[in-house]
């Protein structure tokens, strides 16, 4: 699995769109598409923020970085 693919798979099994995911987490509807996407990988700041937002642990998402 991708890091797109997890948080895509976060994003659903939250009942979450991908513009509640941009406003809760103050940015833009294209970036969510973009890292679920896997065109752009989230910063750390960003990557930390999702594992907060998803209430996983930050190196379930780190780990998947390499899969792109």
């Amino acid at each position: 699995m991708t890091l797109g693919e997890k948080l895509k798979q976060l994003r659903t099994l939250n009942n979450r769109t991908v513009k509640e995911v941009a406003i809760d987490l103050k940015i833009t509807v294209a970036i969510v598409s973009m890292w679920e996407n896997n065109k752009v990988i989230p910063s750390t700041k960003n990557i930390s923020k999702l594992a907060d937002y998803y209430k996983v642990k930050i190196t379930e998402l780190t780990k998947l970085i390499e899969r792109r």
